[in-house]
């Protein structure tokens, strides 16, 4: 007896799928355990989402097949399609219109910016297909190209202790400006650490024989490879330590704009440690934003002689404590 075939929707070519809930690359890894539940009930998953997401997702546990675009299949075939997170104006009336298109409301983008990230896709998606959510941990797997890994383990020689820098952000909410101190403290403190720098865009920082900088310098797959391969990695909350954690790899996260209750799943908890800048009357402001890309600062509009978000007033000293004692 063939199996039922689901379609999820991650994303809809025609349209700016950034306003979607859990859009971004490390979010859309929160998804995989919901997936992997309904694949363990015998469903065939069916994945449309962006080509970055394809690339990162690509064999992960739970997905049988990926596309990029509209599939051609007849869509009144697939026994439910479920929106993920895209406004219902984002998809178009001709599936909207379908008797097995599964819609994703604004009450659940409300509750999606209030919840643990990964507990309510288990749920939203339990509820769509009438099934009680499996009593195993949410299982988020990922997988790793042969090659890219060994470029990766010929780079960084396992001699020496390895700590990733996720440098760069996307959003000045998580733009932390003192990572320089942070690299010389570290390299400071124990000549066996050496530190590869990760980011989108080129870009020159501190200079040193034990700082390999790889920003600019990885597309997903490699990136995936040198996060497997590290000791440990620091940085603000984003797409290097969602796959740190994906990847079961001890990481130092900074917290900014949303809470890591939202964030990190409990069988991550032992090795993801979480630091919070207290002091922001609005912390943690996510659920207030439209897109927080883009968003400003509500605290440094309201205080103009303020140079840097209240938020992102972490103490160098105590990251590298933090990194020490996780590092052991």
């Amino acid at each position: 007896m063939s199996k039922l075939q689901i379609l999820f929707i991650d994303y809809w070519p025609d349209i700016d799928y950034l306003h979607a809930c859990g859009a971004g690359l490390g979010s859309s890894l929160f998804k995989l355990a919901a997936l992997a539940d309904v694949s363990s009930l015998d469903y065939e998953v069916h994945l449309l989402t962006s080509p970055l997401k394809k690339e990162l997702l690509e064999d992960a546990l739970g997905i049988d097949f990926i596309y990029t675009q509209p599939i051609t299949k007849k869509l009144s075939s697939f026994h439910k399609i479920i929106n993920l997170g895209l406004t219902d104006s984002e998809i178009p009336n001709e599936i909207q219109s379908l008797d097995n298109f599964y819609t994703f409301t604004e009450q659940d983008k409300e509750l999606y910016k209030t919840s643990p990230h990964i507990d309510f896709w288990r749920t939203f998606t339990a509820r769509t297909l009438n099934y009680t959510i499996p009593k195993n941990p949410a299982e988020i797997s990922i997988c790793l190209e042969s090659e890219e890994l060994i470029k990766a383990v010929k780079l960084m020689p396992k001699q020496h202790k390895w700590i990733a820098i996720s440098y760069q952000s996307i959003s000045k909410l998580k733009d932390y400006p003192r990572w320089t101190e942070v690299i010389e403290k570290l390299l400071a403190c124990d000549p066996k650490i050496h530190i590869v720098l990760l980011g989108d865009q080129t870009q020159e920082t501190t200079r040193n024989d034990r700082v390999l900088n790889l920003m600019g310098k990885t597309d997903l797959q490699f990136l995936k490879s040198i996060i497997s391969h590290v000791d440990l990695l620091v940085g603000v909350d984003g797409l290097a330590t969602n796959i740190a954690m994906a990847l079961s790899k001890k990481a130092v996260v900074l917290f900014t704009m949303i809470s890591p209750e939202n964030v990190i799943p409990e069988n991550s908890k032992v090795k993801t440690c979480a630091i919070i800048a207290q002091g922001c009357p609005y912390q943690f402001c996510y659920e207030n934003l439209i897109n927080y890309r883009n968003s400003d600062c509500r605290f440094l509009s309201e205080n103009p002689n303020s140079k840097l978000a209240k938020c992102l007033e972490f103490n160098p000293n105590h990251i590298v404590d933090k990194v020490k004692s996780f590092l052991g």
